[in-house]
């Protein structure tokens, strides 16, 4: 083995055991806040706060752990609900599942819907969760933004607010009128074309260049082949000539449709700053939009400079890695990215399973989405998998749901263990 070799195995081992570290840290810290939840219940069904010299239990917690009001009112509703609803209580008194994620699936869950938001608390982001509790209570997910603004920046924005609502026929509110000014900006109408990276090759010496302010600054082969997966193609060695595109429109459009302009990446949902890339180079695979994935610019990046693998398991089935070969999970580029099934299908091992035969095929999505639940509680893929595939073979659980499954799995493990 090199002296680079080496050193890059020394590197991907530091790296797991801060990720193993990092991990345990993350579930110390949701434990222990879960077993103050637990006794904070206690305080306040049995009223010990008045023989501590406290009026409620709100009043202690903001004494005795110097939180915020909003924290510590949020922390003690979430242990009041928490009585009704045993599933979500015993994720958090174990630790699986962190105090915020749990007050949001607390405040849409009851008990008959109990298990059903406790494996979404265990799946999803707090922004999705609190999407699926508007949708659930047939409302609009709102998010909100503060800015912090000096007075220039204020009036700047104050401008355009003004601009854009002379220019409407409908009375439009601050938000309204910020979004469409913001839109205006995306598609380039708020001063011209969108912006765009100039990169100059050269086919003799194979050499790529971008103009900086000293001069042309030499582009390495990693960035050429990046940009190269969607770029617009200038051949000027004849004179003047047509554009191309390494992805033709109908097809770039098709892709930011079917990914509504996501990462694909499992566990990534960044739409902020996203690429289109081809697997397997545009040159080789053409421009079929099933070898055609949206990554954001990091992953995009990590991807050509191989800190990401993607696996060709089928024709748009891929699996993405890491460097050292763990699995971030797989995605099917023949489904919509927030079609349900596909949704709940990232991060799984559907493929796996049905490989293996591990789970009958009537389970096997079951059990992908039970495996995808249980990776986010720090449970290693090979670990889930085992544990899903003797939970759902054990007499315990009766339907054999991804919500039962989760559940069964995560009683069966020893105190600690995940």
């Amino acid at each position: 083995m090199g002296r680079n070799e080496s050193s890059e195995a020394e590197r991907m081992h530091r790296a797991r055991e801060v990720d193993e570290r990092m991990t345990a840290l993350v579930k110390q810290k949701n434990k222990t806040m879960g077993e103050m939840i637990l006794l904070i219940h206690e305080i306040d069904g049995d009223r010990l706060f008045r023989a501590l010299g406290a009026t409620s239990v709100t009043d202690y917690m903001r004494r005795r752990a110097r939180w915020e009001s909003s924290k510590t009112e949020k922390v003690v509703a979430l242990a009041r609900r928490l009585e009704g609803l045993p599933h979500l209580r015993s994720a958090v008194a174990d630790g699986h599942v962190a105090w915020t994620t749990a007050y949001l699936a607390a405040l849409a869950a009851t008990p008959e819907t109990d298990a059903e938001w406790t494996v979404k608390a265990l799946t999803l982001t707090n922004e999705q969760l609190e999407a699926e509790r508007a949708r659930a209570q047939g409302r609009a997910s709102v998010q909100r933004v503060t800015l912090s603004l000096s007075p220039t920046e204020l009036a700047v924005v104050e401008e355009a607010v003004t601009a854009v609502r002379r220019e409407s026929t409908s009375n439009l509110s601050f938000a309204e009128a910020v979004t469409q000014a913001c839109q205006r900006a995306v598609e380039g109408r708020a001063g011209g074309s969108k912006y765009r990276v100039v990169v100059t090759y050269c086919p003799g010496c194979c050499k790529a260049t971008r103009e900086g302010k000293s001069g042309p600054v030499e582009v390495s082969s990693t960035e050429l082949e990046t940009v190269a997966c969607d770029a617009e193609v200038l051949d000027v060695r004849d004179g003047p000539a047509a554009l191309s595109r390494t992805i033709p429109p109908k097809v770039a459009n098709f892709v930011h449709a079917r990914d509504h302009g996501r990462c694909r990446v499992p566990g990534c949902r960044n739409r902020a700053h996203v690429n289109l890339h081809h697997e397997g180079g545009w040159r080789a695979v053409g421009h079929d939009a099933l070898a055609v994935v949206t990554l954001c610019v990091a992953h995009h990046k990590a991807r050509h400079e191989g800190d990401l693998i993607v696996r060709v398991l089928a024709k748009g089935r891929l699996e993405f890695l890491r460097r050292d070969g763990v699995s971030l999970g797989q995605v099917d580029l023949g489904l919509p990215a927030e079609d349900p099934a596909a949704f709940r299908a990232e991060g799984s091992s559907l493929e796996t399973f049905r490989a293996e035969g591990r789970a009958p095929p009537d389970l096997a999505h079951e059990a992908a989405v039970a495996v995808a639940a249980l990776r986010k509680t720090g449970i290693r893929e090979a670990e889930a998998r085992t544990l899903v595939t003797s939970t759902i073979e054990s007499a315990s659980i009766e339907r054999r749901t991804a919500d039962e499954i989760v559940l069964a799995a995560l009683k069966s493990l020893p105190l600690g263990a995940a």
